[in-house]
């Protein structure tokens, strides 16, 4: 498994000077990164450069509207060719109300997605979770995708804060999750720096290699004791340790 980062977790970082960021964070041993909605305002061609030359790899994009999916002249689409990502990811959490049709939707998505050489992953929030014996939106979704058209993001913070079991998501998405948030949580249900909260992040990175994870992707959020770039280092150094030795 290899380990990057979601770029929303460190914006003003990135906006204010994605050159130096970038190279800060391959510094501290990040392979790769995820782009959060947008690719700012980098330059297509100095960005990819840039990544190129650090040795970090564009992981995927996470789209802030699955609509986006359906419009072939996205940057989404456009970027693509030059940047080289697999996975393109969506969170729809606010369809839960009509989910029989929030669930065709997204597997439609994933055929535009796969049309163009990505896959679709469907990211987890709290209201799609919860305990892994009951039935939820997430196992409903699992259950009628495709599984060549549509697979999973697991988001461990959301996971823990809907009363369920990260290392047991793991298991029943076996062979579907190729990235994995890895954001942790305090008592208190904030987020927390992955390895300083309350999760088993040892149990979690053990469990992601077992079955199948690619990327263990660092996120955070609001974490006020801490600068974002230190959070980052907190995260890769904690990261690094609980994978050890683990092979995938």
């Amino acid at each position: 498994m290899r380990i990057g980062i979601q770029l929303y977790s460190i914006p003003e970082d990135y906006n204010r000077n994605y050159l130096s960021t970038l190279k800060a964070l391959a510094s501290m041993g990040y392979e790769g990164v995820e782009f959060a909605f947008s690719f700012g305002k980098a330059d297509p061609e100095k960005l990819a450069d840039c990544l190129e030359d650090e040795g970090l790899k564009a992981v995927g994009i996470y789209s802030d509207g699955i609509n986006r999916l359906f419009d072939g002249s996205d940057d989404i689409y456009v970027r693509k060719g030059r940047l080289g990502y697999r996975y393109v990811t969506v969170g729809t959490p606010d369809m839960i109300k009509e989910w029989d049709s929030a669930i065709k939707t997204i597997e439609r998505a994933g055929e535009e997605a796969r049309r163009a050489g990505m896959t679709l992953l469907y990211h987890n929030h709290a209201p799609e979770v919860g305990p892994t014996n009951i039935v939820t939106p997430m196992s409903m979704l699992s259950e009628r995708a495709d599984r060549d058209m549509v697979r999973f993001e697991l988001d461990t913070h959301f996971i823990s804060k809907a009363g369920g079991d990260p290392v047991e998501w793991l298991e029943k998405f076996r062979g579907r999750v190729p990235l994995l948030h890895c954001k942790d949580i305090n008592r208190d249900g904030s987020v927390a720096e992955a390895g300083e909260g309350i999760l088993d992040m040892d149990a979690i990175c053990r469990k992601a290699g077992e079955t199948g994870v690619e990327w263990l992707i660092v996120e955070f959020s609001d974490i006020r004791e801490r600068k974002p770039m230190e959070s980052a280092r907190i995260c890769i150094e904690n990261i690094v340790r609980h994978k050890g030795g683990i092979k995938t």
